[in-house]
């Protein structure tokens, strides 16, 4: 409001100086007068926010003092150059000196201030730094919810085992021991790696540590690739048409004991269209409505809802190739196939990107369906908010399931708290939400 405000009169002013000169007298006190004005408002608004600024110390008041010292000084000679427009065209010399020596007074009053205050602060540093470093700490306790967790100590004590009595120990003890996650990220995925084999169309998008039946398994994603050996005449259609998903989209290997198991006893939908990288996040996905016969890979036919049928003359406005290879039939299009293209499209207001990295979702199943679990994340800028050291405001408020298959997205809602339900009001009536309220413990 203030920008448009000052842009509104300096564009009055060079308004006024046109129609003045014209008339061969320009009013040069009254412009100056009016400038003075608009740059002590914006003064002033500057002391205003510097109250709302993400850092405080010993001399945030002398700062805000001097700011509005010199805004109110600006504004001052504004009233007295604005009475004395009415009767004086140009400005003294003397009335300039004495406003320039007004600000740089006031400059270096509040500057040797902080000066003083930080040679006190080395020498003084707990008790001047102190109750603002407090400060700090209690503001971004709460932002990152410290003050929610509990510290419970736990001695951990040694018993030492004779040699002849390990083996027993380690029979009494196997359904703990059974259980450690003997197998790393990097072992895992080495060990998966030539299950692919010399499959030229899929290739590894990421390795999860997942639970299954109280067992812990690293589950790899895959994602489609196009060969290197299709033709560059042939890369379209086979981008499309032909290379839509990936038939076998997750290999699973026990992390206790490093074994390759079969995933169709976990994954009973493992064709993957709505995916990670690879084609999903490269190309749209497309078949002829009604066709008899499939070109998509190892003869798979797409039977899902993800997508939509697109009519000539739309369909080839979408894609131009269409007016000669599907001039008259409307076309099945899905687009969006990435998983996270796919969110930052329908619920932008969520934070899919953190410090750099994606956010990371995970492959789970209900029995039937396979879905991509991914955590619905929001977060604020906290510049003005005091003590805050502009550290993030973050809060995990539900996940998202994207089915595999059909790319529907299910929300689940996992608080009860105020800025769950500020992002659950908006969007309750456009998906399916299970409100799952977090118990506290008692």
């Amino acid at each position: 409001m203030c920008c448009i405000v000052g842009l509104h009169n300096i564009v009055r002013i060079i308004t006024s100086y046109i129609q003045d000169a014209a008339k061969g007298k320009p009013k040069f006190l009254d412009y100056v007068s009016t400038i003075e004005g608009i740059i002590g408002v914006g003064v002033i608004w500057a002391a205003i926010n510097m109250f709302f600024t993400d850092q405080i110390d010993y001399n945030t008041k002398y700062q805000i003092a001097g700011t509005f010292a010199a805004g109110f000084a600006l504004i001052a000679f504004y009233f007295i150059d604005k009475f004395k427009s009415k009767v004086i065209i140009h400005p003294s010399k003397r009335d300039i000196y004495i406003r320039i020596l007004t600000l740089v007074i006031i400059a270096i009053i509040a500057g040797s201030i902080m000066v003083i205050n930080n040679s006190i602060a080395d020498a003084k540093k707990i008790e001047y730094l102190g109750p603002y470093k407090a400060q700090q700490i209690g503001i971004n306790r709460y932002l990152g919810q410290l003050d929610q967790i509990s510290i419970i100590p736990h001695t951990v004590s040694l018993t030492p085992v004779p040699p002849d009595q390990i083996g027993d120990y380690v029979a009494a003890n196997n359904d703990v021991l059974s259980k450690v996650r003997v197998w790393d990220w990097d072992a895992a995925f080495a060990k998966l790696k030539p299950e692919i084999g010399l499959i030229p169309y899929v290739d590894f998008e990421d390795n999860d540590i997942l639970r299954f039946n109280d067992t812990l398994y690293w589950t790899a994603s895959m994602k489609p690739i196009l060969p290197s050996s299709v033709s560059a005449e042939n890369v379209w259609y086979n981008q499309h048409f032909v290379y839509t998903h990936v038939d076998n989209g997750f290999l699973t290997l026990d992390a206790h004991n490093g074994t390759i198991v079969d995933s169709s006893h976990f994954f009973k939908q493992r064709v993957i269209y709505y995916g990670e990288g690879g084609l999903f996040t490269d190309t749209w996905a497309a078949y002829p409505v009604g066709r008899t016969t499939t070109a998509e890979l190892n003869n798979a036919s797409y039977s899902g809802t993800g997508g939509l049928n697109v009519a000539p003359p739309a369909s080839q406005l979408f894609e131009p190739n269409f007016f000669l290879s599907y001039p008259t039939q409307p076309i099945h299009i899905m687009r969006y196939r990435d998983i996270h293209d796919r969110m930052q499209l329908l619920y932008p207001y969520f934070q899919y990107d953190l410090f750099g990295k994606q956010v990371s979702s995970l492959p789970v199943v209900d029995g039937n369906k396979t879905y991509w679990l991914m955590p619905l994340i929001v977060g604020f800028d906290t510049k003005n908010v005091p003590w805050s050291v502009s550290n993030p405001y973050l809060r995990l408020v539900g996940y998202a399931l994207i089915d595999t298959y059909n790319g529907n997205v299910t929300l689940i809602k996992t608080g009860d708290d105020f800025f769950t339900n500020m992002f659950y009001s908006p969007i309750q009536g456009q998906v399916h939400y299970h409100a799952i309220v977090a118990q506290q413990a008692t």
